[in-house]
Parts: C-alpha cells; structure tokens; sequence
C-alpha cells in the first residue's frame, strides 16, 4: 500500500493485513539519575500488549528507545525474553533501595506541584522498599515534604495513613 506522498508505511511487528495500526510515540530512556525506569519498562508492556508483539519484538522495541548508558548497557547483554530484561534493567538503572530512605527525606513538594504528583512521586520511591514499615515512613516523609502552608492544613485532619 502506498500513501498519498508516494512512500510505504513501515511495517507494525507482528501485523497482518487485519491488524490495525497504532501510533505509538514512547519516551525514551538514556538510564539518567532523574528518570524512572518503571516509567519506561510500564509504557513498553502497554505497547507490547497493546501490539501484540513477542518478548523478540518487544526488547528490540525497547533497544530503540534507549540513549547513553542505557543504549551502551543494552548492546552489551544478550536478552531472548522480556522478564530478564526487565529485571535487569531495574537493578542496573532502579533506585537503589539502600539510598531509598535518603532520597525519600530530601524529596518535598515542589512550589507549583499538587500534592498527589507529590504523593505519587513518593510512592514511586516507596516501591523499592522491602521494609515491613513502608506505609508509616511514607506517611512522615509525605507530611515532612508538604510546603508549610499545606502541612499546616494536613496536620489539622490528623492523617494516621498515606492513603
């Protein structure tokens, strides 16, 4: 099939002449301190479900959409199946969950941030915990963080949960 420009649109992995197709425009990922590796491997298991790909086509999916480190890493591995390179890529580029407790105390709101973008990056941060007591720590690191002005508001509700 050619379109009205003249070129062939590239083919969808795994699409037959009955499949319809999906624009998929996904963030990439280089493996930096500041982006979230969960983030990326989530939006790939939604294309990858949503495309009907094989674990082949999804990591080489997901190969295309690293830069840096993360690219370099990758060439570098020899993955045949999505569950190992999963995990893989959340020990090499996850935050570790030794600096979790100190990352969780320096985080606060941000002046223009609503609190549950707060709360949902807190609990992000919370997921690589494996302590029993992660509920509690989220809620004091949560009301520790808020700005002044809405910790004031929050404490008056005497919040005894994160939820």
């Amino acid at each position: 099939m050619t379109s009205a420009a003249g070129t062939t649109p590239a083919p969808m992995f795994g699409a037959s002449s009955s499949t319809t197709h999906i624009s998929l425009q996904l963030k990439r990922f280089s493996g930096g301190s500041k982006e979230n590796p969960e983030a990326f491997l989530r939006q790939l298991k939604y294309a990858k479900a949503a495309s009907a790909w094989t674990d082949v086509q999804a990591l080489h999916y997901a190969g295309l959409h690293l830069d840096g480190k993360a690219a370099e890493w990758f060439s570098n591995q020899d993955f045949s199946s999505w569950a190992p390179f999963e995990k893989a890529l959340l020990e090499r580029f996850g935050l570790d969950p030794t600096k979790m407790l100190s990352a969780l105390s320096r985080r606060t709101q941000g002046k223009e941030e609503s609190v549950r973008d707060y709360a949902d990056s807190l609990r992000t941060l919370a997921r690589c915990s494996s302590n029993r007591h992660v509920e509690a720590m989220l809620l004091h690191f949560f009301l520790e963080g808020l700005r002044d002005d809405v910790r004031k508001f929050v404490l008056t509700r005497r919040p005894n949960s994160f939820d």
